[in-house]
């Protein structure tokens, strides 16, 4: 059980409700664990939205797909079993990739994908492992693959959004076993 009860969304008042709830939930037909927190604080969870809209939209040269091969690799070095769970069913369902794809991810194998994907998973790993080991070759491999400095910073900033996502997740004992909906599938230890 989570160390803060998950708020319930329809306890919020109308407006806050239609400003926070409402369209993640005409999106995406569910309300995740993460803004279940987030509603004890919805000052909180507003701001956390309009940041998190700006960092994980498609930019202009690296696309939500490549952010959440960042995302899933990340949580699973920061062994975030929600975060694996919840990033690893986007991938799946909203990025088209495979569960095979998928569980490569978690296991940090990179074999048999593009080289752009390689160089984002290598460095999303680094990065959650010890950014202060990020070196030139990382950096190198990145902008091999059409990344500039600007895209460079984008990614880092994506990496370490979840990376703070998940400090918060993991602090408060967030388990994807409490979701509304099944992410065992995705969930490392099956819950």
């Amino acid at each position: 059980m989570t160390h803060v009860p998950y708020r319930d969304p329809d306890d919020l008042e109308a407006s806050q409700r239609e400003r926070l709830i409402d369209p993640w939930r005409e999106h995406f037909g569910y309300v995740s664990l993460f803004r279940k927190v987030l509603l004890h604080d919805p000052d909180t969870l507003a701001a956390w939205d309009r940041y998190y809209r700006g960092v994980m939209t498609d930019g202009e040269d690296i696309s939500g797909a490549e952010k959440e091969i960042a995302f899933v690799v990340a949580a699973a070095v920061d062994d975030c079993p929600y975060c694996i769970a919840n990033h690893g069913e986007w991938l799946v369902e909203e990025h088209g990739y495979s569960m095979a794809e998928f569980e490569r991810l978690v296991v940090g194998e990179f074999e048999g994908f593009t080289d752009r994907e390689r160089a984002v998973a290598t460095v999303a790993e680094q990065l959650a492992r010890d950014p202060s080991g990020v070196t030139g070759e990382h950096l190198r491999s990145l902008r091999e693959v059409g990344f500039d400095d600007s895209d460079i910073v984008e990614l880092f900033v994506a990496i370490c959004t979840l990376l703070s996502a998940s400090a918060l997740m993991q602090g408060l004992d967030v388990d994807p076993g409490d979701a509304d909906r099944d992410l065992a599938a995705y969930a490392p230890d099956g819950r």
